[in-house]
């Protein structure tokens, strides 16, 4: 199809400039009737740009429901063909052709995600430009009135001492407001009525008053650091297997019976016996071949990992994602152990698994090695991986009292046909933290692994040693975003993190923060001390379902008052021994 249009374009000096415009499948041939600047072109090539991207023909019955990203990309040819035109006070020929590639993909918004119920299908324009500096809020923004008369509104009603905006089905409310702008959450029930006093209201922003924000820009969606390493350049990818003791078999209490016996014969008899079976349970892991790899990634995303490092004698809990990462990488070294064979994508050091799938998500055709019909792909190789973690929690025991059972990392990436045994390891310094092991997503052990957490740099922290786990001590370091996907499965609220001394992580386990692991690092690099030796710095786990609270600011001493804690940071779980063995 060709269209051809005229136009006049008055820019911002009050020039109007005539054009032509031709559109042929991905070229847009665009004739001025003068020479124009450098400047006033790319100004036209962006407006056209956003026009192309926007204006899109209804979306096909498979992406019906759905919203997708509308993306492009575009280069600008000369009358000659060559890439042009000249910058600076250099005209531009009087015919420029535009060659644009337009694409359409799935938007796999984890948050600020809500604004998409209102359409039943939709495309979002990502513009690429540059952001300005004013601070605003997350996902879309409209009007106060857009925003209500889309969300059908109807009514204002008072909930827990405040006002929230109510539909038939649907319920907006504020979370947060600043100077410029007010951020809103919108519930939307697909079933009948909403009752907006049985709702859940997170992060809510009670007010009274909706004068003041129907003037604001609206936004609609839900609105100390440390860095996770596994899948970035800063770890080796040499991970070797551990000398852990194998587990082929465990006895298992498979069932209780019990039983009555009476007599009437004289003398009358009666009793009661009981019964306890046992059998053995096998864990030898078995490894199986097979899809949805986006689906996969976010699901992945939100579960965690213990891998414990028995050369090092000590252990991380991290997404889970981020360990199949990592074992990606380490899988192409063992098959081609130059670091410039590796076509793989690498992280920088992170905060949580989403960072990775964003890495990711683009990438499951990358062919690793292999063409045509027998390429191995990213794809199926996260997809296997995937499958021998999720097998792995099916084989594995409970870790109890000072045992830690899991599987071994290189066996889980290099697949051998023996299958790969169960591997326990006794936990003598530290086992406290022990019951996370049974709630996380997955248990693996090696060796040499490295620091696979570390703290963001900061330029006051001077002594290295501070920002090391130490080894030979089975410490457990967590990164707070895998606390926090804990909480959420034990139906916490993360806004009360501050507030808590005792976290509930499950319905038995609850973490009892110690003091304020977050304070600042003021060791010289020279000096003797570090970090280590705060009886503060190292945690606990409980199995009370008591919820203790922070006592008011006002109760404590300036020096031990906590510091906020956000879900950027790390903490270590273990316990104090008498020499500390040196950092490796």
């Amino acid at each position: 199809m060709i269209l051809i249009s005229i136009a006049v374009l008055e820019d911002e000096y009050g020039t109007k400039l005539a054009y032509f415009l031709s559109f042929d499948g991905g070229n847009l041939e665009v004739e001025f009737a003068e020479s124009v600047s450098y400047y006033r072109l790319i100004s036209i090539v962006n407006a056209l740009d956003w026009i192309c991207k926007a204006i899109r023909c209804p979306p096909p019955q498979d992406l019906e429901r759905a919203v997708y990203l509308s993306t492009s990309a575009w280069h600008i040819l000369n009358a000659t063909q060559n890439t042009g035109p000249a910058r600076d006070d250099q005209n531009a020929s009087p015919r420029i052709v535009i060659s644009f590639s337009i694409r359409t993909k799935p938007n796999h918004s984890i948050e600020d995600s809500c604004w998409q119920k209102l359409f039943k299908s939709a495309f979002v324009v990502v513009d690429e430009g540059p952001q300005g500096l004013e601070p605003v809020g997350h996902g879309l923004e409209m009007s106060f009135d857009l925003m209500t008369r889309l969300a059908a509104i109807e009514y204002p009603v008072e909930v827990d001492g405040g006002v929230i905006l109510a539909g038939y089905q649907t319920v907006l409310f504020p979370t947060r407001l600043e100077s410029t702008y007010a951020q809103f959450h919108l519930e939307i029930s697909d079933n009948g009525q909403i009752n907006p006093f049985d709702l859940e209201y997170k992060s809510r922003l009670k007010i009274n008053d909706y004068a003041r924000i129907k003037n604001m820009r609206c936004f609609l969606g839900w609105c100390d650091l440390a860095h996770i390493q596994l899948g970035s350049r800063s770890l080796p990818m040499s991970v070797m297997y551990s000398d852990a003791k194998k587990k082929g078999k465990t006895l298992q209490r498979s069932g209780i019976s019990t039983g009555f016996q009476f007599t009437s014969a004289s003398p009358v008899q009666a009793g009661i016996n009981g019964q306890m079976s046992y059998s053995f349970v096998s864990h030898r892991l078995r490894f199986q071949p097979s899809s949805d790899y986006i689906k996969m990634l976010f699901d992945t995303s939100k579960d965690v990992a213990l891998v414990s490092d028995v050369q090092a004698r000590r252990s991380w809990l991290v997404p889970k994602l981020s360990l199949m990462l990592h074992m990606a990488h380490a899988w192409v070294n063992i098959m081609s152990p130059s670091p410039k064979d590796d076509p793989i994508p690498f992280v920088e050091p992170h905060e949580d698994g989403r960072d990775v799938v964003k890495a990711l998500e683009d990438h499951g055709d990358i062919v690793i090695c292999g063409q045509n019909t027998e390429s191995f792909t990213l794809r199926r190789l996260l997809m296997g991986l995937s499958l021998n973690l999720l097998a792995s929690v099916d084989r594995k025991a409970r870790s109890t009292k000072r045992i830690l059972y899991g599987f071994e990392f290189m066996d889980l990436v290099s697949e051998p046909g023996r299958g790969g045994f169960m591997k326990e390891l006794k936990i003598g310094a530290s086992p406290s933290w022990l019951a996370l092991a049974n709630l996380a997503d997955a248990v693996i052990v090696c060796s040499k692994l490295g620091e696979a957490i570390i703290p963001a740099h900061d330029e006051h922290r001077k002594k290295r040693t501070c920002d090391i786990v130490p080894c030979g001590q089975d410490f457990l370091a967590v990164h707070l975003t895998c606390i926090g996907g804990l909480m959420d499965r034990a139906g916490m609220d993360k806004n009360t993190f501050d507030d808590l001394i005792s976290i509930p992580l499950s319905h038995e386990i609850n973490w009892t923060v110690s003091g304020n692991p977050f304070e600042n690092c003021n060791h010289e690099r020279d000096g003797a001390d570090t970090c280590w030796a705060r009886q503060t710095m190292l945690q606990s786990l409980g199995r009370d379902r008591v919820f203790r609270f922070k006592r008011s600011s006002h109760d404590q001493n300036s020096n031990s008052r906590s510091k906020s804690r956000d879900m950027k940071g790390a903490v270590v779980f273990g316990k104090h021994r008498a020499k500390a063995d040196k950092v490796l």
